[in-house]
């Protein structure tokens, strides 16, 4: 009786309730189970593949000889492949393989059929009002990272930058994003033509592809570097609006340079600096709610250049994946031609993006995480310094960091993004380097000169004016507001790295063997007292086996890796060991020496299933909602969840005015310890009382008996 009887019926429900809801949901999935997208058709046809070992332009169409040697790399994709988990060889045949190329197949025909039938109503939409930023420079402008108020790119800053991307979401930023909602980034002065085209996927279940492609542009000069920013699927952003689009989810994407056909530019010639889809998703689980994950390509995301080449910039989801649609898309694309025009090349060109988002919210889905351990990036104040690290030129290097796993996940799929001409070897080592290697003591001491408040970003043109009056001198306030990426993975620092010419190790071998003969002598001592070994999960070496000759040149092309091990929980170590060196016969963003300084990049991107219940909740439609309601409508939130707390409260008191807050019978009733007390009494109206109390409040004849005195 009482609140015990009480808690444990409380109990009682609430694993009633999750056993039924689990019961029920097992009954629903057999009898109406929720749709599923059937596996994408296999379309193994080479029509829509262009020769990427030639770099002319319109792209060059596969022969009979060029076309089996595409099927060849195919192949050998696919042994890769198989060499991976279950669930990993589908991912990889999805993202690089003969699903890809089924999914490329797919979209180009749609693409033909609903886009490129000039004349008729399936040809695209067109308009020339839409904002645009856009310049070119050649190489020596492009590194002038303090350029003249003349200069195109001299309003180009990290405040910005993260208003243009954000919009009119940079309010949610409170008063240090208020300046920057109706800021004019872009112009509407222009003659380029923004081209729209919407159609149904195959199959129907994956729902709709939307495309923008902007041109053309003209300018194929070797050394010219293309930044372009404007707001994509604008036209389109009813139909991404919150919270109805709660529930649909991108399937696929695709960001591209293309020639005047519609085909993707390859590398060489052209080098994809970056091209981001920022998607500004304010219902996000963490910080700061804007992320271009799977929506995204850079340099060294092509294919083999003998096998589908350029067509691996397409991230396309297996069946039974996929990511929350966003409400805002934004794209910031730099890139750069690394290669000598010929004379008779077309130089047009145009910047496309391609969405395909489901319109079934019922479809059974699961919300891939995105987790990107990484050498943390240094600051700068314009984008084109894009979160790298600076290295020494001529000397042998090595940078490190301990990565922390900020959730509990399983990778599922995982890309590489770095510069090889200046890469050499990529270690991932599970555990805390500082113990495995002995980082951070002699010898292995970074060089380091901090970020100071002269590196900060002057206010140019930019609504706030100088920046640190509106932070008072706030440096980490400053970094937290004005970087449009999570800046806990950068350092304030200017330099961070170790010189090895400075050291007794001398060279990048001598730095290896020595690391080496510490990580076996770290694992012989935890072996040695029962404790764990701390295994390589990657290492990239061998960087010739990832590059390709295309015209007497080595250019990137995706490594082949795969992990010692996939799970890990929350707060585990990952130590990341890079390695660099001149290359010199390796190309990157170019192939000339560089005159400027070599800034690099060492990332893994990621895809991961979440294993914590409340982090695959968040990501889930249903946890997006409960975050839609709990921000936008907090007071509705707030009265519902008091009105439950005062009906709570009053049943509580209403029990306790009848007295039945406390048991009226057994051991933590209030008249058992009466009853007991009145045992020590010489009262014999006492006694029977109370041994009337403690055998239950019955009478002699055995029947409940309320009239006992309190």
């Amino acid at each position: 009786g009482g609140w015990p009887r009480y808690a444990l019926l409380c109990v009682s429900a609430v694993v009633g309730i999750k056993v039924a809801v689990e019961l029920s949901s097992g009954v629903a999935s057999v009898v109406a189970p929720r749709p599923k997208i059937p596996p994408q058709e296999r379309d193994l046809s080479l029509k829509y593949i262009r020769d990427y070992k030639d770099p002319r332009a319109p792209a060059v169409a596969l022969t009979p000889e060029t076309e089996e040697r595409v099927r060849h790399e195919l192949l050998k994709t696919s042994v890769y492949c198989a060499t991976l988990s279950a669930e990993q060889q589908v991912w990889c045949e999805h993202m690089i393989g003969r699903d890809l190329l089924s999914g490329y197949n797919a979209y180009r025909n749609g693409r033909a059929a609903h886009c490129e039938q000039e004349g008729t109503e399936n040809w695209w939409t067109e308009t020339t009002n839409f904002q645009l930023k856009y310049y070119v420079l050649d190489e020596d402008a492009y590194y002038n990272f303090t350029p003249s108020p003349t200069a195109p790119n001299y309003d180009v800053t990290w405040p910005t930058f993260s208003g243009a991307i954000r919009g009119p979401w940079n309010a949610e930023l409170g008063e240090h994003g208020l300046p920057y909602v109706d800021y004019q980034w872009g112009t509407y002065d222009h003659d380029y033509r923004l081209q729209s085209c919407k159609f149904e996927a195959t199959p129907r279940e994956r729902g709709h592809w939307y495309v923008n492609r902007v041109g053309p542009f003209s300018n194929r000069d070797k050394g010219s570097w293309h930044f372009i920013w404007f707001h994509a699927f604008a036209q389109w952003e009813d139909e991404f609006r919150l919270p109805e689009a709660i529930g649909r989810a991108m399937t696929a994407s695709l960001v591209s340079f293309n020639d005047k056909d519609g085909n993707i530019i390859g590398y060489p010639p052209l080098h994809m600096h970056h091209f981001h889809m920022f998607q500004v998703n304010p219902l996000a689980p963490f910080w700061p709610h804007t992320v271009f994950t799977d929506f995204e390509t850079h340099g060294d995301d092509s294919c083999s250049q003998e096998g589908l080449g350029a067509a691996c910039y397409m991230k396309f989801f297996p069946p039974g994946f996929g990511s929350q649609v966003v409400p805002r898309y934004f794209v910031d694309a730099l890139a750069n031609f690394v290669a000598d025009n010929h004379p008779e090349d077309d130089q047009e060109f145009w910047v496309e993006v391609s969405l395909l988002a489901t319109d079934d919210k019922r479809l059974d889905l699961e919300r891939p995480l995105p987790v990107l351990p990484m050498m943390p990036g240094l600051h700068g104040h314009m984008p084109a310094l894009a979160g790298t690290y600076v290295v020494p030129k001529h000397t042998d290097s090595l940078v490190w960091c301990t990565y922390e796993l900020p959730f509990s996940v399983e990778f599922l799929w995982w890309k590489w993004h770095t510069h090889y001409y200046y890469t050499n070897e990529i270690w991932f080592v599970e555990g805390d380097g500082t113990e495995i290697f002995g980082l951070d003591r002699d010898p292995y001491i970074l060089h380091t000169t901090p970020w100071t408040r002269a590196d900060v970003a002057d206010g140019r043109r930019d609504p706030t004016g100088d920046p640190m009056k509106e932070f008072d001198g706030n440096l980490d306030e400053y970094i937290q507001f004005r970087f449009p990426i999570p800046t806990e993975w950068e350092f304030p620092y200017n330099e961070r790295f170790l010189d090895l010419a400075t050291t007794p190790l001398q060279t990048m071998e001598g730095a290896k063997e020595d690391l080496l003969e510490r990580h076996r002598a770290y694992n012989a001592k935890q072996l040695a007292s029962g404790g764990k070994p701390a295994d390589f999960i990657f290492r990239v070496g061998d960087i010739e086996q990832f590059h390709s000759d295309v015209g007497g040149r080595m250019w990137t092309h995706r490594p082949h890796t795969k992990p010692s091990k996939s799970v890990f929980h929350k707060g585990d170590k990952i130590t990341i060991i890079a390695f660099h060196r001149n290359t010199p016969y390796l190309c990157g963003d170019t192939c000339e020496t560089s005159k400027q300084p070599i800034r690099q990049h060492i990332i893994n991107v990621m895809t991961c299933r979440p294993l914590d219940a409340d982090m695959k909740f968040a990501l889930s439609s249903a946890g997006t909602q409960l975050v839609y309601y709990t921000k936008y409508y907090p007071m509705t939130c707030f009265l519902l969840l008091a009105t439950l707390i005062a009906s709570l409260a009053y049943l509580a008191y209403s029990l306790y005015a009848l007295g039945k807050c406390a048991p009226t019978a057994g051991p933590f009733s209030r008249n058992q310890y009466k009853a007991y007390a009145k045992l020590e009494s010489d009262d014999p109206d006492d006694l029977e009382l109370s041994t009337k109390a403690i055998n239950g409040h019955r009478d002699i004849n055995g029947h409940r008996d309320f009239n006992i005195p309190k």
